[in-house]
């Protein structure tokens, strides 16, 4: 969910009618995209671990 979003789960936020926080964007387990600028920063950011 994105941050300060009155929910309490991503769902509920976006029934609320807030946008959802994009942290990162994986397909087929290759990260695609990192954090979005057109999007309220996500609640937690994700991090790469290992390669």
């Amino acid at each position: 969910k994105a941050q300060h979003s009155p929910g309490k789960t991503i769902l509920e936020s976006v029934q609320l009618g807030d946008l959802p926080g994009i942290g990162m964007t994986i397909i087929d387990g290759i990260v695609r995209t990192q954090r979005s600028r057109n999007t309220p920063p996500a609640g937690r950011v994700p991090e790469v671990v290992a390669k």
